[in-house]
């Protein structure tokens, strides 16, 4: 009979997972929480050990994460708002 399991080191996020659960080592986590997007775009969640409490600080977590990403993404576009924003207040300030 085949082994028609895929190998761990199959997946092109095997070394990315296997150095955060080698981190864990040090973290010693007492919840964990795991979210994962799948092709067809559908989000699943799987907790350990989390109280709602638990939850609402690690979502916030993420929350601030994502917003610094979409902040450096499109830095260059927010210092130009900025920018144009600060000569229109002076404008507005002489005139």
């Amino acid at each position: 009979m085949a082994d028609t399991e895929p190998k761990f080191s199959e997946f092109p996020f095997s070394k990315w997972l296997e150095s955060i659960i080698k981190e864990m080592f040090n973290i010693k986590p007492v919840a964990i929480a795991l979210e994962m997007l799948d092709e067809g775009g559908q989000v699943y969640t799987c907790y350990w050990n989390t109280s709602p409490d638990d939850r609402s600080r690690m979502m916030g977590g993420m929350e601030d994460d994502n917003r610094m990403a979409w902040v450096m993404a499109n830095r260059d576009e927010i210092a130009q708002i900025l920018s144009d924003d600060y000569e229109d207040e002076e404008e507005g300030e002489d005139g």
